[in-house]
């Protein structure tokens, strides 16, 4: 069902639950923006005795609090074992659909079949059957021992009877399908959800780790760099480092000058589906190649490999000192080299001809003097763009002139602070 206006349950009053059930709980995800490294997440998971292939490393930061999913998470003992969701886009149009909680073949089944509500189920999936340790989540009595998630979330729910779980999602500023990882934001919702409605403390790598599982079961094949992101909150410049499975995620603390990015929603469209599909699949041939040709100067691997350490490398010194001109460089430089070798395994929709409306926007003349780099967002494509600018008052002409001059409206600006030792 799709309908307009506001779908914000009445708040209870603090500490209030109903017929002893614990008390709705308000919730918020930001989404994510990805400043360097896009697609190594996925590439560094590639772990196999012939690959020889550095770790992804991807530098994010979260949205801020004025660009993320807002919405409340309650439980209705009325509709046992079920998963109520409503869910309200960025247009302010709202739809709405349940979930079999005890039916893992049609939880599955939705996954598979793409579309919106596939992330929703595939996360269900991930919180209810999949085998994920959630050992240091939890009590004190918890920590020490390895515990299932699912078997934890099972647990939960028995003790209270078998509810059902309501997420109302009553507002998103997030734009959606535009590179800020709106559908990674969702799967982290729901598992936010179960946490914070059953008190199971699950850490922000926890939930990130449901919500890849949950986004794996969907036709969307993607990396591990969106939950994180989306996970670890707003405002956070993040470095992660991906390999096979794992993550390890170490907060950018040196910052020498705050940092400003615009955002930009291109107003066109993007296949992120068929981008993954493509470069994977470029990806995987290469895998295939001796080493040396496979480590090529205008191979994917290294691409996503030795060129991304080295320019991720340079964009923390330049940060770390405050030399935004630097950090400008490393982004140019970033983008010219996506261009040429990733534009090539998908010319279709990357680089200038496959995504010529980023190409358009990020090279206008207007927008030349005020910005000191432009890069696309995300898998890329033309679904946002993001500038770097050298100061706040460069970044309100940005986005007067999308406005005014591209007819491109709704551009936000994204400040990093500088360190406070700084």
């Amino acid at each position: 069902r799709r309908r307009r206006g506001s779908t914000r349950p009445p708040a209870m009053a603090s500490g209030a639950s109903l017929s002893g059930l614990p008390a709705p709980v308000e919730l918020f995800v930001c989404g994510r923006l990805c400043l360097l490294g896009e697609h190594s997440d996925w590439a560094g998971a590639y772990r196999h005795p012939e690959a020889v292939i550095p770790a992804g490393m991807c530098l994010v930061v979260g949205t801020s609090k004025n660009q993320g999913i807002h919405a409340l998470v309650s439980l209705d003992p009325s509709s046992p074992m079920t998963f109520t969701m409503v869910s309200t886009d960025d247009q302010g149009v709202s739809r709405t659909k349940r979930f079999p909680l005890d039916d893992r073949v049609s939880l599955q089944t939705e996954a598979k079949a793409g579309g919106f509500w596939s992330h929703v189920a595939g996360t269900l999936f991930a919180l209810l059957f999949s085998v994920i340790d959630g050992d240091g989540d939890g009590d004190d009595a918890d920590r020490n021992k390895k515990t299932l998630v699912s078997e934890r979330v099972k647990h939960a729910m028995a003790t209270h009877n078998n509810p059902g779980i309501v997420l109302s999602n009553h507002k998103t500023t997030l734009p959606i399908a535009k590179g800020l990882s709106s559908s990674a934001a969702v799967c982290v919702l729901v598992a936010r959800a179960f946490s914070k409605v059953f008190s199971l403390e699950l850490s922000n790598e926890t939930e990130a780790a449901l919500a890849y599982a949950g986004e794996r079961e969907t036709p969307s094949k993607c990396g591990r760099m969106d939950q994180a992101g989306c996970a670890f909150g707003s405002g956070k410049l993040t470095l992660l480092s991906f390999t096979g499975d794992d993550v390890v995620v170490t907060p950018v603390v040196e910052v020498g000058a705050e940092l400003f990015f615009v955002v930009a929603d291109l107003r066109s469209s993007k296949d992120t589906v068929g981008i993954l599909a493509d470069l994977q699949r470029a990806f995987r041939k290469e895998l295939e190649l001796p080493v040396d040709e496979r480590n090529s100067n205008n191979s994917l691997a290294h691409l996503l490999g030795d060129m991304n350490h080295e320019i991720i490398g340079n964009a923390v010194k330049a940060i770390g000192s405050g030399d935004v001109a630097a950090l400008g460089e490393v982004f140019e430089t970033a983008q010219l080299y996506f261009d040429a070798i990733a534009g090539e395994a998908s010319p279709a929709r990357l680089g200038p001809n496959g995504s010529p409306k980023l190409f358009e926007t990020r090279t206008h003349a207007l927008l030349k003097q005020h910005i000191l780099a432009a890069k696309g967002v995300g898998s890329q494509g033309d679904g946002s763009v993001q500038f770097l600018c050298a100061s706040a008052e460069k970044a309100k002409t940005v986005c007067e002139v999308l406005q005014g001059e591209l007819n491109l409206p709704g551009a936000f600006v994204l400040e990093v602070p500088a360190s406070k030792t700084n």
